[in-house]
């Protein structure tokens, strides 16, 4: 007579244990959300490792390591500060806005006392330390460009963090030519009506001209060597004629070029492939008169049958 009962006792416990089983399956349990702030930047030490980052890179592409620049570095400073004070990126400056040293980097080198407005800048925001952001700018084919430039010598790098919203940052790195910025301070040529030897807009002082000859010793001093090349075996030399589209410079057309040509791709719509994001083309001599440039392509580009 015993066993209606237990046969009710056990029912009753596995109803009882499977609504418990369900209930507690649709009962959310409270979790702990970690929420990761972004690091504090040292803007000093980040300074320092970007140099000597951006310098090795520089060295296995076989250019000279930029030196620091005190005037570059405080015009690069400036226009940090602006991004972070006014939530922007990029490199223009509007004038209106807390901080506006000047609307382009050019103008902003030259406003702390920089002897020309020909400078390279390069910008990255909210990365968190100095590979992030080198990395980053050499990926994409224009900004590694400026930091492979073999005109430049010199460089002025300021990093700095938004206090209250610290995944705010802005890396500015401005670059420039030491033999140029020295051309223009010595320089007392003043400028000559339809002058044919000479150059306008290359020095800060507007009222001051140089002469090709000497602009072009000045660009050239840390420029590659077509007999080094020829000797070192490890590039292919291509002369070309060129002219220039309307609108742009020499400079700028052969490093198009130089891209292009060297990826197989499109550089403005097309992403090149991890390969060529490390083989770079050299664009090493640029004669404006006969309309020549010389590009060095390195030999493992004609492995791949570009």
């Amino acid at each position: 007579m015993q066993k209606p009962t237990v046969r009710t006792f056990l029912l009753g416990f596995i109803t009882i244990g499977a609504s418990y089983i369900y209930l507690t399956a649709n009962t959310t349990i409270p979790q702990t959300v970690i929420i990761k702030e972004a690091p504090v930047l040292e803007s000093a030490l980040e300074e320092r490792r970007t140099l000597n980052y951006l310098n090795r890179l520089r060295i296995g592409a076989g250019l000279i390591p930029l030196s620091h620049n005190d005037k570059l570095k405080k015009a690069a400073d400036n226009h940090a500060q602006y991004l972070i004070a006014n939530d922007k990126i990029g490199h223009y400056e509007e004038q209106h806005l807390k901080g506006y040293t000047g609307t382009y980097g050019s103008e902003r080198s030259v406003h702390v006392g920089y002897q020309t407005p020909m400078v390279i800048e390069n910008i990255s925001s909210n990365n968190f330390n100095y590979k992030e952001s080198v990395d980053g700018l050499m990926a994409a084919i224009y900004h590694r460009f400026g930091f492979l430039d073999f005109h430049i010598d010199e460089i002025g790098i300021a990093v700095q963090q938004n206090a209250m919203q610290k995944d705010k940052t802005a890396f500015v790195y401005d670059m420039g030519s030491k033999p140029l910025a020295k051309l223009c301070e010595s320089s007392t040529e003043t400028k000559k009506a339809h002058a044919d030897d000479q150059l306008d807009n290359i020095c800060a002082d507007p009222f001051v001209s140089v002469s090709k000859a000497s602009f072009h010793n000045a660009i050239q001093s840390h420029c590659l060597n077509e007999d080094d090349l020829i000797s070192a075996g490890k590039h292919i030399l291509v002369a070309y004629t060129m002219e220039p589209a309307s609108g742009y410079g020499y400079l700028e057309t052969a490093a198009h070029f130089a891209a292009e040509s060297s990826t197989g791709t499109n550089v403005e719509v097309s992403t090149t492939d991890d390969f060529t994001k490390g083989v770079d083309a050299l664009v090493y001599e640029i004669d404006e008169a006969k309309g020549i440039m010389k590009i060095a392509y390195p030999n493992e580009l004609f492995d791949r049958n570009v």
